[in-house]
C-alpha cells in the first residue's frame, strides 16, 4: 500500500485534488505532491523564521537544537536523540529492511559584523 501511494503521488494522481486510489476490495487515499507541500507549507515558513530570528554561531546552537528536538519530537514515530547539548539525532525505522539514507544538516549561523 505504502509503495502505491508514493507512486500516485508522484504521478500526479488526482490532477491537484485529493483522490482515491482503488486498492483490492479497499480504497486508499492519495495526494498530488502540491497538495501535501500546502498542507506544511506555512510550518516549515514558521520553523525557518523563527530559526533565522535566532542565529546560535557555531558550537553554542543549544537553543536551536532543542527547538530542532521539539519540533521533530511533535511528529511521533522518530527515535530521537541528543549525542551533544549542540546536536540532534532523529531515525525513522520503517516496517521492512532496506537501505539507510542519512540526511546531515548544519545549524549553526554565521557571525556578521
Amino acid at each position: 500500500m505504502r509503495r502505491r501511494l508514493q507512486r500516485s503521488i508522484l504521478d500526479g494522481a488526482g490532477s491537484g485534488r485529493w483522490g482515491l486510489v482503488p486498492e483490492g476490495d479497499k480504497a486508499i487515499a492519495t495526494a498530488t505532491f502540491d497538495d501535501l507541500v500546502g498542507d506544511v507549507l506555512e510550518d516549515v515558513v514558521g520553523w525557518r523564521r523563527h530559526l533565522h530570528h535566532n542565529p546560535e554561531v557555531s558550537c553554542h546552537e543549544e537553543e536551536t537544537s532543542r527547538f530542532v528536538y521539539e519540533t521533530l519530537e511533535s511528529f511521533g514515530d522518530l527515535e530521537l536523540s541528543r549525542p551533544t547539548k549542540t546536536s540532534v539525532m532523529a531515525r525513522l525505522v520503517g516496517e521492512s529492511p532496506g537501505r539507510t539514507l542519512a540526511i546531515r544538516a548544519d545549524m549553526d549561523a554565521l557571525p556578521i559584523k
